[in-house]
C-alpha cells in the first residue's frame, strides 16, 4: 500500500507508514523538527522555528542590530543592513572597495594585495615601490610617470 502523500518526498515508504528523514516527522514527514529552536527568542509552529522579531536563523539564535517592526521588516542601526539586520555595512569606508570584505560596521578585511580603511591602497614590493618614478596602482602594478618604464618604473 502506499503512504500519505508518498511522505512528502522527505522520508520513505515501508509498509504503508513513512520512515521520514532526520529532521523531519509526522505522518507524511510534513512537520520539520525544531529541536535547536531556541526557548528564549523562538518558538516551534507547526514544526518550524518561528523567530521573535530582531532574532533571526533556523534556532532563532542570531540577534540582528535593529527594529523590526514585522517578520523581515527592520529599521536597522546604523552599519548594519539586511532583512533582519545581521548582515555588517560599511557605507563610511566605500564598501571596502569592492578590495576586501566588511566584517563589522565600517571595518574592511582587504584582499590579499591591498590596505587602508576602505582597502583602496594597492600594495606594491616594498623593494621597488615604483622606485619612486610612478604610482603604484594595483597590486604589485606600476602606472610609471612620463619619461620612467618597466615594472618597477627604475628604466628611462
Amino acid at each position: 500500500t502506499g503512504c500519505p502523500n508518498q511522505c512528502s518526498g522527505r522520508g520513505r515508504c515501508v509498509n504503508g507508514t513513512c520512515d521520514c528523514i532526520t529532521g523531519w516527522s509526522g505522518e507524511d514527514c510534513n512537520l520539520g523538527n525544531c529541536t535547536d529552536c531556541s526557548e528564549d527568542h523562538g518558538r516551534c509552529e507547526l514544526g518550524f522555528c518561528r523567530c521573535e522579531p530582531g532574532w533571526e536563523g533556523a534556532a532563532c539564535d542570531q540577534q540582528g542590530r535593529g527594529h523590526c517592526v514585522d517578520i523581515d521588516v527592520c529599521y536597522c542601526e546604523p552599519g548594519w543592513t539586511g532583512s533582519s539586520c545581521v548582515t555588517p555595512d560599511c557605507p563610511a569606508v566605500n564598501q571596502c572597495s569592492r578590495q576586501g570584505d566588511c566584517i563589522g560596521p565600517n571595518v574592511c578585511h582587504c584582499d590579499p594585495g591591498w590596505s587602508g580603511d576602505s582597502c583602496n591602497i594597492a600594495n606594491c614590493s616594498s623593494k621597488s615601490d615604483c622606485s619612486s618614478q610612478g604610482t603604484c596602482v594595483a597590486p604589485n602594478t606600476c602606472e610609471c610617470f612620463p619619461g620612467f618604464q618597466g615594472p618597477d618604473c627604475s628604466e628611462e
